[in-house]
């Protein structure tokens, strides 16, 4: 087995596990992201939150209409009572009721006006809870199936793993740190196929000296144009 051949086959073996590394940062990354549930979240509190600010305002009027209500009733009884029989404190005490009445006649509308949108925020805060039960129940089924890809994938990285280690203790430890160099210069890939008497990693033609020289298994040749490893095939 060439030199070129193992370094060939180390860069696939490392090329499947930049790979698998790549795939297991994605899961981790959509695993802790938890945006799109938080956001569901506080839409939720914030409509439970107008929802009790409406019910709040709804009490309020409905008290103030209570109050009015009874200081209606209190006026028509001394109007209608026959205790007062004074003309002048009489006409005082109908003007009064007819004021109290107009009021009371405003705050009723406001009263069904809050009552309508008492119903329209338990409808919205209703539809918000819905949503959130749906989301939680996309987000769990989304992280059950990534969790077992997770475990998948991280059974076969310990396997190529293993395969990279096993190739690697046979090549030299001085070709050995050129792969590792080169693999960080040319983003990754340190050995180029010969492919149409060219370099494949970065298109250079090379000569048939250059070419035959990598077909040597005990040779290490490289492209004079971008430097990486050649392998013959």
């Amino acid at each position: 087995m060439s030199n070129s051949f193992k370094l060939f086959r180390l860069q696939q073996i490392d090329s499947q596990l930049d790979q698998v590394r790549a795939r297991l940062s994605s899961i981790e990354s959509t695993l802790n992201d938890d945006t799109v549930l938080r956001e569901v979240k506080n839409k939720v509190a914030e409509k439970e939150n107008q929802l009790n600010d409406t019910r709040k305002s709804l009490h309020r009027i409905e008290d103030e209409v209570r109050t009015l209500s009874e200081k209606i009733a209190q006026t028509e009884n001394e109007l209608y009572g026959g205790k007062i029989q004074n003309p002048k404190e009489l006409q005082d005490i109908q003007k009064e009721s007819i004021s109290l009445k107009k009021q009371l006649s405003n705050l009723e509308d406001k009263q069904i006006e809050w009552m309508i949108k008492l119903e329209d925020d338990e409808a919205e805060y209703k539809q918000s809870t819905l949503l959130l039960q749906d989301t939680l129940s996309k987000v769990s089924t989304q992280n059950s199936v990534l969790l077992g890809e997770q475990r998948s994938i991280l059974s076969d990285y310990a396997r190529i793993k293993k395969e990279r280690d096993v190739i690697a203790s046979t090549i030299e430890r001085v070709d050995l740190d050129l792969y590792e160099l080169l693999r960080q210069q040319r983003k990754g890939v340190a050995v180029s196929a010969i492919v149409d008497q060219s370099c494949s990693g970065c298109g250079s033609s090379l000569t048939p000296a250059m070419v035959q020289a990598a077909h040597n298994p005990g040779q290490i040749i490289r492209c004079g144009f971008c430097g990486r490893i050649l392998y013959s095939g």
